[in-house]
């Protein structure tokens, strides 16, 4: 994994208040991974306790942001079924 992919493992983690091991991170092939992964681990040893108060659809949108923003795409060019390496060109 290149700086960008660990630039963005680093922002999901501060935004979502979770670890992500390296082996799982790898696995992270898409937006849509990440937001699966998230929503299956809050609660489990992170700060986030209850879907109440990060519901999915959050999540998701708070992937989107991290996203866009930390690769420097423009919003029509987000999908969350989108690849990392071959469809956002992350190292």
């Amino acid at each position: 994994m290149g700086l960008d992919g660990v630039e963005l493992v680093m922002a999901f983690e501060e935004a979502f208040g979770i670890s992500i091991p390296n082996a799982d991170a790898q696995k992270m092939l898409t937006p849509q991974a990440v937001i699966d992964f998230v929503a299956s681990h809050r609660g489990k040893n992170s700060s986030i306790h209850s879907t109440d108060k990060f519901p999915r659809a959050d999540i998701a949108g708070t992937v989107k942001h991290l996203v866009i923003e930390h690769l420097g795409l423009n919003e029509s060019d987000y999908a969350a079924d989108k690849e990392f390496v071959r469809d956002f060109g992350v190292d």
